[in-house]
């Protein structure tokens, strides 16, 4: 009988050295093969899989011009955008005002996550001590989503409603800023607003991106894109989610965390 037992010892044993029978003895072990991104599984690797609905990202915000489109954050301050326009001097003085030069941008007041797009002409000579004499401009919006307004015009006939889904503006100056804003533009949406400057007396012509302005063409028509839906996964098989520091569509925000009370909401859908 002890013989017996000691047997089954030694059989036992002999077992636990073999559990693994992919080890090659004769080196280091070999790790198995990376799996295939886009198969549908999520294998070593992998952070996600899936499937053929692997894609691009998809930019919360972003502007076309020339046929390409260019990620793009908003303006973001803790004001609304009639506050942070700042109409006094019948100018505005949002501190992106300069002479001859029209503006685009696109603000986001903070506590509301409201999205507006502003447009500025030329600059107050009372705040800036730059005379720049007459000028005018004139300006084209199309496709602007449901409940989108006016919420502000220099003067009440120089930027309005032209229809459900357009606006126009028509502006004349002396020694000042003009322009306005549309807004009620919901973030994250889907939605497209072309606008355009028809004629100006202005000689630049720029977007103002978070990161710096962007040149736009004059008589020719760019385009503020919103988009609520994107992939989930990349065709690399990372994974697209709130907290990975990018504002993919769907999102508001994107802080590089899911914490809340740093700026960002911890799901990505207000600012705080």
């Amino acid at each position: 009988m002890r013989a017996f037992l000691l047997g089954l010892v030694a059989a036992s044993a002999a077992c636990g050295a073999r559990s693994d029978l992919f080890v090659d003895e004769s080196g280091p072990p070999i790790d198995p093969p990376e799996g295939e991104c886009g198969n549908g599984v999520v294998e070593l690797g992998e952070a996600c899989d899936a499937g053929e609905a692997n894609g691009e990202r998809v930019p919360a915000l972003a502007l076309e011009v020339d046929g390409e489109e260019l990620v793009v954050a908003p303006i973001v301050t803790s004001e609304d955008a009639v506050s942070f326009y700042d109409y006094t001097s019948v100018s505005a003085h949002t501190g992106f005002e300069a002479p001859f030069t029209s503006l685009a941008f696109a603000h986001v007041a903070r506590l509301s996550s409201e999205l507006s797009i502003f447009s500025i002409h030329n600059i107050d000579r009372d705040s800036s001590g730059v005379a720049t004499g007459q000028g005018f401009a004139r300006q084209r919006y199309s496709g602007l989503p449901p409940g989108a307004f006016v919420a502000l015009s220099d003067e009440q006939h120089e930027l309005f409603l032209a229809g459900a889904s357009e606006a126009e503006g028509d502006w004349q100056w002396q020694d000042n800023t003009d322009g306005g804003v549309i807004g009620g533009l919901p973030l994250p949406g889907d939605w497209r607003v072309d606008f355009e400057i028809t004629s100006s007396s202005t000689t630049a012509y720029s977007f103002i991106d978070a990161g710096g302005p962007i040149d736009l063409p004059f008589r020719q028509s760019a385009a503020l894109i919103a988009r609520s839906a994107g992939p989930s996964c990349t065709r690399t098989c990372e994974s697209i989610r709130c907290g990975d520091g990018v504002v993919d569509a769907g999102e508001v925000c994107d802080d590089g965390n899911t914490t809340d009370g740093d700026g960002c909401r911890g799901d990505c859908l207000v600012f705080d």
